[in-house]
């Protein structure tokens, strides 16, 4: 339609769910019949930029794990409990971007998802017990503005930047704590930054750079105090390039273990896991038979945005 375009689809979508306990003598049952539209409009103004408005519905499910009513133990006095009555959460995004030169991106958009699915800790003060809970919250908002550019800078230097500046908030019904409902939110800065650097002439040995930092972030009831990721991979063709060896190091500074921390009426507790983030390792890849007929398609600036975000997860 001359300097507009236009996508559309609906997906519908009949949900039958029987959930059945026979050591509780219980049936869970969950009947829906839901659409799923996605809606894009995008006017190309001129030969350098295009605007889109985007809507979207979708779904989250629970996991089986979510769905069992037992508890499992931690510890004697931490626990984690399941939740045969969860519901689905129902997703509604609007979302508005800029696209310069397939270069530049700039995206505004707003989340919001009804009956969001989290495991919200509730922490019993007079037995002195911590029981995480699968439930849902009564709702989780998001608003965000996003920029990112994907670009050589030069012919040995190859960058893509992501940055967003975001507002989460969520409302939970504090069910031990006199059925009250506590509004959670926070404000956060996230950005990502992967770097290529060839260092020869013939692209035979590069380097690539990855920083990655995030201020804060929530889930359920939870913030997390933000995290600082540092990750430096060296990369040799040899043969020709018929081989790569690869020599990786992760979260050098390890600074990626953060604290996440629940305060609000009488619940304070928090949660610090410490798995190994700081790691090195050696690779070696070797094409067999014709490898020159591999697809010579390249990943697109709108294909590299998706996979950085779905990585992080923002």
């Amino acid at each position: 339609m001359k300097k507009w375009s236009l996508a559309a689809g609906v997906r519908v979508e009949q949900i039958d769910v029987d959930g059945v306990s026979e050591s509780l003598g219980k049936v869970n049952t969950q009947e829906y019949l839901e659409l799923f539209p996605n809606l894009a409009v995008t006017n190309q103004a001129n030969e350098n930029n295009a605007y889109t408005l985007n809507y979207k519905r979708s779904i989250d499910r629970p996991s089986y794990v979510d769905l069992h009513p037992f508890s499992t133990f931690l510890n004697d006095f931490t626990f984690n409990t399941g939740n045969p009555n969860l519901q689905l959460a129902f997703n509604n995004k609007f979302t508005v971007r800029w696209n310069h030169k397939n270069k530049w991106f700039v995206d505004a958009y707003f989340l919001y998802t009804k009956d969001v699915l989290s495991d919200v800790p509730f922490q019993d003060n007079s037995n002195n017990t911590l029981n995480t809970q699968s439930i849902n919250l009564n709702y989780e908002l998001q608003y965000s503005i996003d920029a990112s550019t994907y670009q050589y800078i030069n012919q040995s230097w190859y960058t893509a930047l992501t940055t967003s500046l975001f507002y989460m908030e969520n409302e939970t019904n504090a069910a031990p704590s006199g059925n009250i409902d506590v509004v959670t939110s926070t404000t956060g800065f996230f950005v990502n930054s992967f770097n290529r650097l060839n260092i020869s002439n013939n692209r035979a040995l590069s380097m690539d750079v990855d920083v990655t930092y995030i201020s804060s972030l929530l889930f359920g009831t939870y913030e997390w105090g933000g995290s600082f990721i540092t990750n430096v991979s060296f990369n040799k063709s040899l043969w020709k390039r018929r081989a790569q060896l690869t020599l990786a190091l992760t979260d050098i500074f390890s600074t990626q273990n953060q604290q996440l921390t629940t305060r609000y009426l009488n619940q304070d507790n928090n949660y610090l896991a410490l798995p190994e983030t700081r790691t090195i390792s050696i690779g070696f890849t070797y094409n067999f038979g014709n490898f020159r007929l591999e697809n010579n398609e390249v990943t697109t600036p709108e294909e590299q945005e998706r996979i950085s975000k779905k990585e992080v997860g923002i």
